[in-house]
């Protein structure tokens, strides 16, 4: 019988709020206000009554971030530079740490769940419900996707990427929530001080460099509709375009046109694109959709309208914190 990973979760609580007007907001995204709360501190809260062993939260170089967050036994913070900045590499720093702080062989032993920091109505059931899933997989990478039909029945307005998967006759959309194995990673020597430098195992540089764009790509245009040039521009088809597949490519157009592409073709081609093994699981976890992103997500993700002053307004409808 194959032992169960213990979780942990890293949070990434970094970034601009450059969604909303300067000025209406704290500048960081971690802090913004909904119903007198800073955003972070919903997540953090359903991270802590869930199972996962310890959160690292991943904050921008600014100490007043980590002050006005309401942290938990579990919580240990990190502050990043502006090197940082992009979802891939805010992800990465926060692997660097997690890396750092269990060492070899421990990390070997966890499973890390990437988590954002902008989605309040996620509850602790949420997360593991997902780790449950998760834990049936011994992959490098494990994703939620979840049903188009689902999210349009909650959040009816809402607008997000999706593609018609022939194997589960309906649109799906990827959950910006990810599960890594930490037996994938390999804690390599730095020559900068403090730092702990990370790889993966089996994959190359350049592979690493294609999924940090793939995953910058699809986190910048989430909730706009499919795009395929878009789409193909950084992600698998443009590096197989360059390696001479090119009927490769045309059958994954083809199938996608006709819809009758699967997911397990896709993720055929993202294993063959990125060297990682990569395992999904089917989400119906809604509430970790509900990303805050702009004022206009108040009212269809939070059923109350966006407070320019700042303090947001409580409504009886919903049950934050």
């Amino acid at each position: 019988m194959r032992k169960i990973k213990s979780t942990v979760a890293i949070l990434l609580a970094g970034g601009i709020a450059d969604g909303f007007q300067p000025g209406t907001v704290p500048k960081y995204k971690a802090l913004l206000p909904v119903c007198g709360q800073p955003i972070t501190n919903y997540v953090i809260r359903a991270l802590e009554q869930s199972n996962v062993e310890k959160i690292f939260v991943i904050v921008d170089d600014d100490v007043t971030i980590q002050e006005a967050l309401t942290a938990s036994s579990k919580c240990i913070f990190f502050r990043k530079d502006r090197l940082h900045d992009l979802f891939s590499l805010s992800m990465l720093f926060g692997l660097e740490k997690v890396a750092e702080y269990y060492g070899h062989p421990q990390i070997n032993q966890k499973s890390i769940m990437i988590v954002p920091c902008d989605i309040p109505l996620v509850t602790k059931d949420n997360f593991n419900a997902l780790i449950e899933k998760a834990a049936n997989y011994h992959a490098d990478v494990t994703i939620p996707i979840i049903a188009e039909n689902l999210i349009k029945k909650r959040f009816p307005q809402r607008c997000f990427r999706s593609v018609y998967l022939a194997d589960y006759k309906g649109r799906y959309t990827l959950q910006f929530i990810g599960f890594i194995n930490g037996e994938h990673i390999l804690i390599e020597p730095s020559r900068e001080t403090g730092r702990t430098k990370i790889s993966f195992k089996g994959v190359e540089y350049k592979s690493l460099v294609r999924l940090k764009e793939t995953m910058d790509t699809l986190r910048d245009h989430r909730h706009h509709n499919y795009s395929l040039p878009r789409f193909s521009d950084k992600f698998a088809l443009h590096w197989l375009m360059r390696k001479g597949y090119t009927i490769y490519v045309f059958r994954f157009i083809f199938n996608l046109i006709f819809n009758r592409l699967t997911m397990a073709k896709i993720i055929e081609y993202l294993n063959g694109a990125c060297q990682f093994n990569i395992a999904y699981i089917v989400s119906e976890e809604v509430e970790i959709f509900a990303d805050i992103d702009r004022p206009e997500d108040f009212p269809i993700v939070l059923g109350i309208p966006w407070d320019s002053g700042g303090s947001g307004r409580k409504n009886n409808a919903i049950n934050l914190i």
